[in-house]
């Protein structure tokens, strides 16, 4: 009974980490924007998967009628978890994809 315990807990363990995953974090219609954001800490070194935003944010572009998808526009970084040293424990990433061509 306890190996199968114990298996079922490293299996449990072994999911998706938290902020791996970008989520949208507001649009701009009007300007054609769309943001995509994840969180990360020293903690949770997985980098997030940028190729699952930016098909997200096509399929947003294509739904306001935009042909073309999404285009990379650039990231902005801001920490948002100091420690007692002063290091940024924990910081959220957003991207930015453009909807337009120009």
């Amino acid at each position: 009974m306890r190996p199968v315990l114990i298996l079922l807990l490293l299996a449990a363990c072994g999911g998706t980490p938290p902020g791996v995953k970008p989520v949208p974090a507001g649009h701009s219609r009007a300007d054609g924007i769309v943001t995509m954001a994840s969180t990360g800490t020293i903690y949770n070194p997985v980098s997030a998967d940028w190729r699952e935003a930016e098909a997200r944010a096509s399929r947003q572009c294509r739904g306001w009628g935009h042909p073309g998808g999404s285009r990379f526009s650039g990231w902005q970084e801001a920490c948002r978890v100091y420690d007692l040293h002063g290091r940024c424990t924990g910081a959220t990433t957003t991207r930015f994809y453009s909807c337009t061509d120009g």
